[in-house]
């Protein structure tokens, strides 16, 4: 028996990714501020403090990167992630990218090398919450919160009989 597909409305899909489009502008823009801020404390800066022009130059492109490789980022690699974890762990990738690309030597353009460092900083947070978030099997197949397999299961969901003994159990309670 074929194992049934799970489809998804595709107003859902475009509804998820405006809001992961949105989410990403706001981290992004985040990233963006904090990144330079920090890079200026650290620097030296006797106030340690960009003016407001640098701060919404570095927030406007945060936020312009960040609308687009979140939704790219959070279907592809952050599904199982919860949202509050992926956005920070994406933030905080972003930031120390940023800071990596702002310190890096031979950094003489102060906009691309700290922008493709953060963007790298994304994707290397991004792929490391992948890891720690995947789908664990053990080798049998089956899943771990469960003593029946994919088929067992699917036959209680279509409410077929089964011959496996948890399943009679659960039917008659």
């Amino acid at each position: 028996m074929p194992l049934p597909v799970r489809q998804t409305s595709p107003a859902r899909v475009a509804v998820v990714t405006a809001g992961l489009a949105v989410g990403g502008a706001v981290a992004g823009g985040v990233a963006g501020a904090l990144a330079l801020q920090i890079a200026f404390a650290i620097s030296g800066d006797p106030l340690g403090l960009a003016d407001g022009f640098e701060l919404a130059f570095a927030a406007f492109t945060g936020a312009f990167i960040g609308f687009f490789l979140a939704p790219s980022v959070g279907w592809l690699l952050l599904r199982r992630v919860p949202l509050g974890r992926a956005f920070g762990g994406l933030v905080l990738g972003t930031v120390l990218g940023g800071l990596a690309g702002w310190f890096l030597p031979g950094n003489d353009d102060l906009m691309t090398q700290p922008v493709l460092a953060a963007c790298a900083g994304l994707l290397i947070a991004a792929l490391l919450m992948r890891l720690m978030w995947r789908e664990r099997r053990p080798p049998n197949g089956v899943f771990q919160d469960s003593s029946r397999s994919a088929e067992q299961r699917v036959r209680s969901w279509n409410h077929e009989p089964s011959t496996h003994t948890g399943d009679m159990i659960e039917s008659h309670r």
